[in-house]
């Protein structure tokens, strides 16, 4: 991750320590930060996440099952624009 890379970022209230660092991590780095509402559903995040192409995601745990499998559907996200197709 380096100067103007996305960095999408996933926590819960109880990871807003976890969070804090992130976001601090990825600006020293010269990332943008781009925060995901953990309220999305799975075909609005992959949404999300096809547009904004982050080199990175930092999230929390409780959010690796839905993340993983998005992973799968998205595969390489860089040139997706709109979300998938069921």
């Amino acid at each position: 991750v380096g100067k103007a890379d996305r960095v999408a970022i996933m926590f819960d209230n109880d990871g807003a320590t976890e969070a804090h660092l992130a976001y601090h991590a990825a600006h020293r780095l010269g990332a943008i930060n781009v925060p995901l509402n953990t309220r999305l559903v799975a075909r609005e995040l992959a949404y999300v996440l096809g547009v904004v192409a982050p080199k990175a995601v930092i999230f929390a745990p409780a959010f690796a099952p839905l993340l993983r499998d998005l992973r799968e559907t998205l595969g390489d996200a860089r040139n997706r624009r709109s979300p998938p197709r069921r």
